[in-house]
């Protein structure tokens, strides 16, 4: 291990992100990245060691020196198992909830909360190749989407310098010249590895919008972190060390300001009979949609979710839009083949 410090990591992130990063933010992420892995360490997560039992640490891509020269969680807490979250509660401008479908037996839970901060992941299956893991399907980012708040820099995706689509690391060691001739073309058809966009939020994790007059404002109660967020840390490219970091810098800074600003025992505020119901509504809707149609001339929903990957993946934003609302418009004609709600 070499010497390091918190302030080249600032330089670092700051280069990597093409000076395009929310400087403020990358501040915040880099001071407080050693005490939040201190205090990883001391809950007991299983770092792996030097011989001389330090944490080992060894240097990723974009990381220059001198400025370019186990144990379980100790708190009680109840998970909710192979429960579906899928929108938001919302209710005067404020985030009270969200509203859940639990797998196991069909049924549907409303979910109050003071709180509520959004880890859902990232958005890299919304193309057709990528790295992600297939749960990171844009859920959370979908219902920001469908509350009406704003989503930022979707455009900005990270590609996998090894997964050119169709031929990977393979071309790059047989023919390495062909690539930088068909920069673009290859960039367009590379695995995506990482969203960089996603919900704009503060850097202590509340989510913003846009008020009436342009300028950031908070959406009281409802909070991101991680590859579902946009601190604008990484602005168009994210540092190599600093993916592990995002989450646990700025999920321990969601905790740190509803430590600061929730008061223990206090009851919920009365909400709408109504709060709720259209999710409840567009889901049977969906679910008896063409129910009336022979099966024939049903549009399967794994084709369409299929078709606007490939759109995604072929094209860029302004090149697919057209296509891709022709795709969305197909989902008029969904067909569900199973639409039972199981009791428990």
């Amino acid at each position: 291990m070499t010497e390091d410090d918190w302030r080249w990591h600032i330089y670092d992130t700051v280069k990597c992100s093409d000076w395009l990063g929310d400087q403020d933010a990358i501040h915040y992420i880099c001071r407080e990245a050693p005490s939040t892995v201190i205090e990883l360490e001391h809950f007991g997560v299983p770092f792996s060691r030097t011989k001389e039992g330090k944490i080992y640490q060894r240097a990723l891509g974009g990381q220059f020196l001198q400025y370019d020269k186990g144990q379980s969680l100790l708190h009680d807490t109840q998970f909710f198992i192979e429960y579906f979250a899928f929108d938001l509660l919302m209710e005067n401008d404020e985030c009270v909830g969200v509203i859940a479908l639990n797998m196991e037996d069909s049924t549907l839970h409303g979910f109050r909360a003071h709180k509520t901060v959004l880890a859902t992941g990232g958005y890299g299956r919304a193309y057709f190749s990528c790295t992600s893991l297939h749960t990171c399907s844009e859920d959370g980012n979908a219902m920001v989407a469908r509350a009406g708040l704003p989503l930022q820099d979707l455009e900005f995706v990270q590609l996998h310098p090894t997964g050119i689509y169709g031929s990977g690391l393979s071309r790059r060691r047989r023919n390495p010249p062909q690539l930088p001739r068909r920069t673009l073309h290859g960039a367009l058809r590379a695995d995506r590895q990482r969203s960089v966009g996603g919900i704009p939020t503060k850097y202590t994790g509340q989510v913003l919008t846009l008020s009436a007059s342009g300028t950031d404002t908070v959406i009281s109660g409802l909070y991101a972190a991680g590859e579902a967020a946009c601190v604008s840390v990484h602005g168009a490219n994210r540092l190599g060390a600093n993916s592990l970091l995002d989450i646990v810098v700025f999920s321990r800074a969601c905790a740190h300001h509803i430590k600061e600003t929730l008061t223990p025992g206090r009851p919920h505020k009365a909400i709408s009979e109504e709060t709720g119901m259209e999710s409840v509504e567009f889901m049977d809707m969906i679910r008896w949609c063409c129910a009336d149609k022979h099966v024939g001339n049903r549009t399967d929903r794994a084709m369409i979710r299929l078709e606007a990957q490939k759109a995604m993946q072929a094209d860029a934003a302004v090149f697919r839009r057209l296509k891709l609302r022709a795709i969305y418009k197909r989902s008029d004609d969904i067909g569900i083949k199973d639409r039972s709600m199981k009791n428990p």
